[in-house]
């Protein structure tokens, strides 16, 4: 992942909390854009 200019994230890694803290950030983005896009279909579905 290197080449995209992100900082190292395999397993190796020294700070295993630090990528613990940016996978959690993560899901949690990937809940919060999910409830919204299944809102957003379901206002377009029953409302169009």
């Amino acid at each position: 992942m290197a080449e995209l200019g992100l900082p190292d994230l395999s397993l190796n890694s020294t700070n295993p909390i630090l990528f613990c803290q940016l996978l959690s950030t993560f899901i949690d983005l990937m809940f919060t854009f999910a409830e919204v896009f299944c809102k957003e279909i379901l206002q377009f579905r029953f409302y169009a």
